[in-house]
């Protein structure tokens, strides 16, 4: 399995020649991602790993724009099962997480460039892509993914909607 450190450098984005990874929790940081999705159950560590996963395929490519210079295009599909509680009657539940999204890391200069202030999104190659920032060389894959989890989170799950 091809994997990634939570923040990553060029050089070791493209030790991989297709660009294509897959992200599961028996990769650290990753299974800190899932530990906080899983944060309000009541199951124990063991019942956790049974029940619970996190799987993120990406695809990366460096794209050249004449206006952002050198970017890092993702493209990313996250599915997840986790573990939580009814916000009304605190019963257990299980959740799942799946969705699609394309993010863009550009230059850190850009965060000081009036176009790009205001700026959360670009459009690239026919395609919209959420805008992050590199830090020297360095993308931090896990922040992304913390962010576009929990944008797609279910922040007051029911056991049912009459409940």
């Amino acid at each position: 399995m091809k994997t990634l450190p939570a923040i990553a450098s060029l050089k070791e984005l493209f030790f991989n020649k297709d660009g294509k990874y897959d992200l599961t929790q028996s990769i650290d940081w990753v299974a800190l991602l899932l530990e906080e999705l899983n944060e309000n159950s009541e199951y124990s560590p063991e019942q956790l790993d049974k029940l619970s996963s996190l799987n993120i395929h990406m695809e990366i490519e460096r794209y050249s724009d004449s206006k952002l210079d050198q970017t890092l295009l993702i493209k990313s599909h996250l599915k997840s099962v986790y573990c939580t509680r009814c916000v009304k009657t605190l019963e257990p539940l299980e959740r799942e997480l799946d969705f699609k999204f394309n993010a863009a890391f550009i230059h850190e200069s850009f965060k000081e460039d009036e176009a790009y202030k205001e700026l959360t999104e670009t459009y690239l190659q026919d395609a919209i892509y959420d805008i992050y920032y590199e830090d020297r060389g360095r993308f931090d894959l896990k922040s992304m993914l913390h962010e576009q989890i929990y944008l797609n989170y279910d922040f007051f799950p029911k056991v049912t909607e009459d409940s």
